[in-house]
């Protein structure tokens, strides 16, 4: 009932501002194929700081939001752990996956990580339009990270590092 997307997923872009109504798809093939929707009541999480940012180093940092659902929809789903904390070695040692929905098909990549800074990554995993707010996961299917976009000269793409700040705030907000 608690996922992790970008923070930017979060937002109306017609009006930017923070979307009130949000309908979630889980395993998204299009409009009449899924595996599950969500509609009913949410409580979303977001850095307001996304909003409000003055640099790109500034607004990829802050880029994450979470959400808990009022459904176990992960029952349904399945789900992802967390592992948060990551040493810049440990992202450093081995190579993570990348998955997310593009037209209407799921992808898998993987690839070699990289500290950008204490509160993003690079990754080299091969991504595509869409893929905004999926899990940069290891290898026993625990999200390390959140991919949230790329490099401007797409050189790399960028993740949100699962610290344990964010861990713990999520924790603070009542995730069990």
């Amino acid at each position: 009932d608690w996922m992790m997307t970008a923070g930017h997923c979060l937002v109306c872009t017609t009006h930017h501002e923070w979307a009130k109504n949000i309908t979630f798809y889980f395993g998204y093939r299009n409009k009449s194929n899924y595996l599950y929707r969500y509609t009913g009541p949410y409580t979303a999480w977001v850095n307001n700081d996304l909003m409000t940012y003055s640099s790109y180093d500034s607004y990829r940092d802050n880029d994450y939001g979470y959400v808990h659902l009022d459904k176990r929809v992960g029952d349904t789903t399945g789900w992802f752990g967390i592992r948060y904390g990551l040493s810049d070695a440990e992202y450093a040692s081995e190579w993570f996956n990348v998955a997310g929905y593009r037209n209407g098909k799921i992808k898998t990549s993987v690839g070699a990580t990289e500290r950008m800074n204490n509160n993003s990554l690079f990754h080299y995993a091969d991504t595509e339009p869409g893929y905004s707010g999926c899990p940069i996961f290891d290898n026993e299917y625990y999200a390390v990270a959140i991919n949230s976009g790329y490099l401007l000269n797409n050189t790399a793409n960028i993740g949100r590092r699962i610290t344990s700040d964010l861990y713990y705030d999520m924790k603070n907000d009542g995730m069990q």
